[in-house]
């Protein structure tokens, strides 16, 4: 997907204000991937996994929430699904990126930047198979 056109896909918030300041992620709490749907005070946040992280994506409910475009992307890892450009059910929580290639790592990489836009709440605990 061209850059142009990847941009037209959303509208993004300013970044947070706590990216300002260094990341210790060592202070970010360990969020298993099987729970990514949270719930406080009755308000549901949407977050997605992204490269070992966890992203609080509520400001952009119009593409993550419930029957919106990008709503399969909520509650998951799409690490791997963003690398590929993949909508594709089987590419979400996916672990690992030995299969990714130089070319899908940089464009992973390029989503991470996207993404720290938004408040990073925590850290994914990787799958106990």
């Amino acid at each position: 997907m061209p850059s142009a056109e990847k941009d037209r896909l959303f509208i993004l918030p300013p970044p947070h204000s706590d990216l300002n300041v260094d990341l210790d992620e060592n202070r970010l709490p360990i969020i298993d991937l099987n729970n990514l749907i949270e719930d406080d005070d009755g308000s549901e946040r949407i977050l997605i996994g992204l490269k070992g992280f966890v992203f609080d994506v509520t400001v952009m409910n119009k593409y993550f929430g419930a029957n919106k475009p990008l709503s399969n992307y909520a509650s998951r890892d799409i690490s791997y699904a963003l690398a590929r450009y993949s909508n594709l059910p089987e590419d979400l929580n996916v672990q690992g990126y030995a299969d990714l290639s130089v070319d899908d790592l940089e464009v992973l990489n390029d989503w991470v930047s996207i993404f720290l836009r938004f408040e990073v709440i925590g850290k994914i605990r990787p799958h106990s198979n």
